[in-house]
């Protein structure tokens, strides 16, 4: 069987070295760093080179390795493992069983995973820092590591602070809060993520605000299983996600079937198909 390439960004061609430098907020002054990156990149691509075919999450990443690859490029979604997927259901179906009643302030997390995504954050501070700048009853939660609060400096003392934390207890972080929140600054880099930001709070019943990606505008029914925010938009985005969120009836309305759609087009086996069709040249030939 020959070798497959598989990757979930944009980091396997060297001409994107500064942007991908830029989108993660990389000294760019630092030698280092270019070091690190082109080595780092450069490797991958080498061994993309060796490959025949390649397997990624989303039609445009595939799009940018086809060109690498003999055999084409095709696209194996990100879903929940069967782990993740059963802790997700438990904590979606106590919310469900308690009527998703809630007490303390609105919370919104932002789950950020890599002291990376300061810029990522910074489409998205301004207008939570107007939304506490307006509403007492709002509180902050951000997970990973990032500390640079940027525009919601000011509220740090309303800013609760997790530590990274694996993938799975991470499913009840997102439940504990009401509103997730997942801003991408616009560039090829970031477009070509994938939608786990999205089903990963979907499946635990937590409502979503994101930036439009290709891959977010597919998973998201723009107001009826989250809500997707251009960056003129997040102030009206955010208040209309706390008032959701402050009538438990209609966020139990909106969530539960969002939920219930996370379970089935993103769960553990759903992938078995994809996966698949995709390895299928190669399985019938050793089958022969």
């Amino acid at each position: 069987m020959p070798l497959v390439f598989d990757c979930d960004d944009l980091v396997f061609d060297v001409g994107f070295a500064e942007l991908v430098m830029s989108s993660l907020g990389k000294d760019q002054d630092v030698h280092a760093e270019w070091d690190v990156w082109f080595a780092y990149m450069g490797r991958l691509n080498a061994s993309l080179g060796a490959c025949r075919a390649a397997t990624t999450t989303n039609s445009l990443l595939a799009s940018r390795l086809a060109p690498y690859v003999s055999d084409g490029a095709a696209v194996v979604p990100n879903v929940m493992n069967r782990t993740q997927q059963a802790y997700s259901r438990e904590l979606l179906d106590a919310k469900v069983a308690g009527g998703f009643r809630r007490s303390g302030p609105v919370t919104v997390g932002y789950f950020s995973g890599t002291p990376s995504h300061v810029r990522d954050f910074a489409i998205a501070s301004p207008a939570l820092a107007r939304l506490l700048d307006e509403d007492d009853d709002v509180s902050v939660r951000i997970v990973g590591y990032l500390d640079d609060l940027g525009a919601l400096e000011p509220h740090r003392e309303r800013v609760e602070f997790q530590k990274f934390m694996h993938y799975v207890e991470l499913q009840r972080s997102i439940a504990e809060v009401e509103v997730n929140i997942a801003p991408l600054s616009h560039t090829p880099f970031n477009i070509c993520k994938s939608d786990l930001k999205f089903f990963e709070a979907a499946a635990v019943g937590t409502w979503t605000v994101a930036s439009h990606t290709p891959s977010l505008d597919e998973a998201i029914d723009d107001g009826v299983t989250g809500r997707l925010a251009k960056a003129h938009e997040w102030d009206g985005a955010l208040r209309e996600a706390v008032d959701l969120a402050r009538d438990a009836q209609a966020y139990a309305d909106r969530v539960t079937p969002a939920a219930e759609l996370a379970h089935r087009r993103w769960a553990w086996d759903a992938v078995a198909e994809p996966l698949t069709q995709a390895l299928q040249p190669w399985l019938g030939r050793r089958s022969r």
